[in-house]
């Protein structure tokens, strides 16, 4: 191993290496909803394709993100941040080069393996240099923001570089962020040569304090914490997937004005995931996470309905809904972390992740089937509610931390 110092010396370097490639990880993913009214044009694409696509992409990190964080119990955790930050650039480009739709599945395939390194590593190594969990949950919660910025930045800009340049420009100008941020990572942080890797004392001491802390612990108690988690990777890509469509399609209004729309549903949320810290601290991580879903729920029943069709009603909601859902995010993590052991959490997370994004990828192909069936996005969002409110019933059970 290459690396000589423990991270907890270096707790804002971790931090800040982890938020930078959040921003460049999150905002990339923005890029595809973001052109996707454009791309449905220019490809003749049905609804039923559009959740295909996404539960490909999906299901990719669905199958690795548990060998990423495997990987983070054993490698350098922010070397490995590096690399998905690279293996987002490289698709990227080849995706501004693509001339069929074909390629750029392929190409999306191949982003997927770069985006699934990101959330498995960066969230074991902050689990590993914040020792309490609500405090945990305010660092992952910075983190959490600066990705959610980022997503924000791609939405807000994305409909105005379309417009002025292509849509395959934004692969472009993202990809070289990524590779700007892998740049940025090499010359300057790596020489700080942090790990997060304890001493074996350490090890031991923080596995007997787990073990002590949490024995209510159960597999009941691992078993809903799991559903809640499926329910909140469902919830999530409710509104990721198909908003900026249903704005398009439904409202009739313009993509750029979508875009911008629906990047109050990220800003809201960045402003969640930095203020999940005083909620939980406030109310408990069990009690947030209730209460969030019970208010994501109400916004995806509300959402489709023709009477809310005003664009000040609809932005109430997505302002609302993005502060809740990704409230959740860092309190979800946290919970995870008080579950795991201290030296395999990255596993941990892997797993978590991908069970999170298996909500995803259910979601995301059954609604697009749905929606094409129906010929109506409107069945996208009730599905979603019904979702969120299975969350608030199970949330109930979880552990009382």
């Amino acid at each position: 191993m290459l690396v000589e110092v423990v991270a907890s010396r270096y707790p804002k370097s971790v931090l800040a290496a982890c938020a930078l490639f959040h921003a460049i990880n999150d905002a990339s993913f923005a890029i595809l909803p973001a052109v996707l009214p454009l791309l449905v044009a220019d490809f003749s694409l049905t609804y039923s394709d559009v959740g295909v696509l996404y539960a490909a992409i999906l299901a990719v990190t669905v199958l690795l993100q548990p060998l990423m964080g495997d990987l983070a119990d054993k490698f350098n955790e922010l070397d490995l941040l590096a690399i998905g930050g690279f293996l987002v650039f490289l698709p990227f480009i080849l995706i501004f080069f693509a001339e069929s739709y074909p390629e750029i599945f392929i190409f999306n395939l191949i982003y997927a393996i770069g985006f699934s390194i990101f959330h498995p590593v960066s969230y074991a190594v902050l689990s590993r240099v914040t020792s309490d969990a609500k405090y945990r949950t305010k660092t992952m919660g910075i983190s959490g923001a600066s990705g959610d910025f980022g997503n924000f930045i791609a939405f807000l800009s994305a409909g105005i570089v379309a417009s002025y340049l292509s849509w395959r420009a934004l692969f472009l100008i993202w990809g070289l962020f990524a590779l700007f941020g892998v740049l940025i990572y090499l010359l300057y942080i790596r020489s700080l040569r942090i790990t997060s890797f304890p001493t074996p004392y350490n090890i031991e001491l923080n596995l007997k304090v787990a073990l002590q802390k949490h024995e209510g612990f159960t597999k009941k108690s691992i078993f809903v914490i799991v559903l809640v988690c499926i329910c909140m990777g469902a919830s999530y890509r409710t509104f990721i997937n198909f908003t900026t469509l249903f704005l398009t399609d439904i409202v009739k209004i313009s993509t750029a004005a979508s875009d911008s729309i629906f990047s109050l549903f990220v800003l809201a949320g960045a402003i969640g995931s930095l203020s999940s810290f005083y909620v939980a601290k406030r109310i408990g991580l069990r009690k947030a996470v209730t209460l969030e879903f019970a208010i994501a729920s109400i916004g995806m029943f509300l959402f489709p309905m023709e009477f809310m069709r005003s664009i000040s009603l609809l932005m109430i909601i997505l302002l609302a809904s993005g502060y809740v859902l990704y409230a959740t995010y860092p309190v979800l993590y946290s919970i995870i972390a008080e579950v795991a052991s201290f030296r395999g959490r990255g596993k941990s997370y892997g797993f978590v992740m991908s069970i999170t994004f298996i909500g995803g990828v259910a979601q995301s192909y059954i609604s697009g089937q749905l929606a094409y069936i129906a010929n109506d996005l409107s069945i996208v969002y009730l599905a979603g509610a019904a979702i969120a409110l299975l969350a608030v019933l199970v949330s109930t059970k979880m552990p009382s931390i």
